[in-house]
């Protein structure tokens, strides 16, 4: 993905090409709905939180021609607050960030209007957002004269931002940086080569986590152009060095499944140019590389792979011990795919057993997998906050084994107790893992549950301040909002009264809407307090009639849903605490609605993707 391409066409050349060969183009038209031209308060409240930062740059030496042009991914670091977005949310700025003291970046940053891709992290929440941009200002701000380094002040300007999955995230807890720039380590110079030495190789083959910087110059749309920086990660080991007792490197990694944007594939189907940066969470020594990549997309060097990635050497930096930050390792991705000679990367000691005890159809194509743990003593396992997901460990007959995450859609009780969980499934015609669970799962059958995890819950700070909560849903997004709603009806008499609830669902027709009657029952039971409005696509089984409604949830009938309230809607949006899962074109279509026809506030609403 490539900044300023907002405005034109939000994919270029190589992810559409991408997005044929693996007939996504659907799906890639639904998931551009998500690439923003300004971050949203979430992302600038996330990023103003972090101690460090990735941006990707490029460098081109004389000539001008992609042979000299050299794609490099760099960390930048500094006290939580050092990036910031305060007031324009197209604008982020960064104050006396810490650099590599040799980093290409440095001179990058001084060219005004060059394209910067940046990607904010945090890796004990797995979270991280994307921005891409270009230069606005750079100014430099002589903290550290004893030892002649600069820390850089300079700004952002954003023309896309957008998040991506918690896919093989490694949860590592950060402490540090120094409560100030005054007091960061001395300026440490950096061992610029040609090819690899033996500790990087070292480096290379032990880590678990690495970052990739792509860029496009050229594309047939003139919008299309930009730096873009990501994340990849795996097992220990799935990244291989081969050619080791040659003059220069190739190293290759596995491609695995994603969120089918193909950012970073479709840039180097593109221009090969491309930056990798290691880091030692250890020691806080950085490896940067520069230098080629080439997309085998027939090559599956590693289980779970989808395509390999062959990058060759170019140029290397080394900087040791540069970075004062310190993470401890907590525990390692549920996604990652097992690493060939890793016995130990598959399951790992975190992993449980899980039985289904019952399954319920719900609708023609949705089925509930009631489970329980099979161990009584995994009751860590069984802590979870309503509307999140579980993560999961399939093995199918004459298949590789796949992970999977579906959503809760059973409430949770206090503390977790020994109740069983349910996760709601939809049947994917191309779906293996959702067609074994419909075709051919029996009571009885176990599967690996490797945790529960999401942020598309209720706080508790919310709930005690009882505000009025909107729900809304479309077909099988429905299952996070059932977990949520569930739970507050399990609840309500401890609650004394719920707050006002309202849950609007969309649905093609009354028989694919999933808890239909049971919502109905809750609504009756805890009347007035919870409201449950019906919306049907195909109007061929249903009328418009008291709280049932023919047609499309969409603005117009979310514009007429408030119209309904009258003089009390103002009070209403101000106040109000908006849940949204569906599609990604439905999500983004209410978002866009509340946040900018009608004001609601971005704090107000929370939304979950099924990306992934």
């Amino acid at each position: 993905m490539t900044a300023a391409s907002v405005q034109v066409d939000k994919w270029h050349e190589g992810e559409k090409a991408m997005h044929r060969l693996t007939h996504r183009e659907q799906q890639a038209a639904a998931m551009s709905a998500y690439i923003r031209p300004a971050m949203p308060l979430q992302h600038r409240e996330f990023f103003a939180t972090l101690p460090f930062f990735l941006l990707g740059s490029v460098s081109t030496a004389a000539g001008d021609d992609d042979s000299n042009r050299h794609v490099w991914a760099s960390i930048v670091w500094g006290p939580p607050g050092f990036v910031s977005s305060v007031t324009d949310p197209t604008v982020l700025a960064f104050n006396a960030a810490q650099t590599l003291a040799q980093d290409p970046l440095r001179d990058n940053l001084r060219v005004q209007g060059a394209h910067i891709g940046g990607l904010g992290i945090d890796f004990m929440s797995r979270r991280r957002n994307r921005m891409n941009g270009r230069v606005a200002s750079l100014a430099r701000s002589a903290t550290r004269p004893e030892d002649g380094m600069d820390a850089l002040s300079f700004t952002l300007t954003v023309s896309q931002s957008y998040g991506n999955c918690p896919k093989y995230v490694q949860m590592r807890q950060c402490s540090g940086p120094p409560p100030s720039s005054a007091s960061a380590p001395p300026a440490v110079p950096s061992e610029v080569r040609n090819a690899l030495s033996p500790s990087d190789i070292e480096l290379i083959r032990h880590s678990d986590t690495m970052f990739v910087a792509t860029a496009i110059q050229h594309d047939r749309n003139p919008g299309a152009v930009g730096t873009d920086v990501s994340h990849r990660g795996g097992a220990r080991g799935f990244v291989s060095v081969l050619d080791a007792d040659r003059d220069g490197h190739t190293i290759e990694w596995p491609d695995y499944v994603g969120n089918f944007m193909f950012n970073t594939i479709g840039n180097l189907l593109q221009e090969p140019s491309c930056g990798l940066l290691f880091l030692d969470f250890d020691t806080g020594s950085v490896l940067q590389l520069s230098g080629r990549a080439t997309v085998l997309q027939d090559a599956k060097t590693q289980p779970g792979a989808q395509r390999t990635i062959r990058f060759v050497v170019g140029s290397v930096r080394f900087t040791p011990r540069a970075v004062p930050l310190k993470w401890t390792y907590v525990e390692a991705s549920p996604y990652n795919p097992p690493v060939l000679g890793d016995d130990a990367s598959q399951a790992g000691p975190d992993s449980e057993t899980v039985r289904i005890c019952r399954i319920v159809q719900e609708t023609p194509n949705v089925k509930s997998f009631w489970l329980t743990f099979k161990d009584p003593a995994a009751r860590h396992k069984r802590l979870a906050v309503a509307g999140q997901y579980g993560t999961f460990l399939l093995t199918m007959p004459d298949l590789q084994p796949v992970v999977r995450t579906w959503t809760i859609s059973s409430a949770f009780s206090e503390g977790g107790g020994d109740d069983p969980f349910s996760i709601t499934v939809k049947r994917a015609p191309n779906g293996s893992a959702s067609v074994w669970l419909h075709d051919y799962a029996k009571v009885g059958d176990t599967v690996v549950f490797k945790g529960f995890s999401g942020e598309f819950t209720l706080k508790d700070e919310t709930l005690l301040a009882k505000p009025p909560l909107l729900f809304l849903a479309a077909g099988v997004g429905i299952t996070p909002i059932a977990s949520i709603l569930r739970s507050l009806d399990r609840h309500a008499g401890q609650m004394g009264a719920l707050p006002r609830v309202d849950l609007l669902y969309g649905a093609r027709n009354e028989e694919d809407m999933v808890f239909r009657d049971e919502f109905a029952e809750m609504a009756r039971r805890n009347s007035p307090h919870l409201q449950l409005w019906c919306y049907y696509s195909r109007g061929d089984q249903a009328a418009s009639n008291g709280n049932h409604f023919v047609g499309h949830l969409d603005s117009h009938a979310l514009s007429a849903f408030l119209h309904r309230m009258g003089a009390a809607t103002a009070d209403y949006l101000r106040t109000v605490h908006v849940f949204i899962c569906g599609p990604e074109p439905f999500m983004a279509a209410l978002e866009g609605y509340l946040l900018h026809d009608i004001g609601v506030s971005p704090a107000q609403v929370t939304m979950e993707s099924f990306n992934y």
